[in-house]
């Protein structure tokens, strides 16, 4: 019994960190202007079977005061809610891997100095319908 769930939630585990995604687009360090729209670009590997998104949140938090706080405790500033649905590019002579691309509004009054822009990705893995949270995140400087 044991070794049934043992190989259970190993195989959770890897069908899990095969649906991570990446934040490719605004890229580390780079430099956003506050009151304008940027494009954030998400991928995500081929999806396993077993895997269902739910949602995908884009959020931000300034870090001008201090050190930013994890993801986890807290999204802060809310810039998109809603459907992840990416697809391959076509055509793909770079083999990128499915993204999708979001058109954001960084608010105008946020703070100037570093920031965190954040991808959380929901959703829910194999038969049991295990819910997954994943959080991922990139540094920006807010001008």
């Amino acid at each position: 019994m044991k070794l049934t769930q043992s190989f259970g939630a190993l195989l959770f585990a890897a069908a899990a960190l095969a649906q991570n995604v990446i934040i490719t687009l605004p890229t580390e360090g780079q430099s956003v202007t506050a009151g304008s729209n940027i494009t954030v670009d998400v991928e995500r590997p081929e999806q396993l079977t077993g895997f269902d998104q739910v949602a995908l949140i884009i959020s931000m938090t300034s870090c001008a005061s201090g050190a930013c706080l994890p993801m986890a405790e807290g999204l802060d500033i809310i810039l998109y809610n809603g459907a992840f649905n990416p697809v391959e590019p076509n055509p793909n002579p770079a083999h990128q891997q499915p993204n999708q691309n979001f058109t954001v509004a960084i608010p105008a009054a946020l703070q100037k100095g570093e920031a965190l822009i954040g991808v959380t990705q929901i959703a829910l893995v194999s038969a049991s319908l295990a819910l997954w949270v994943e959080y991922q995140n990139v540094t920006v400087n807010v001008v």
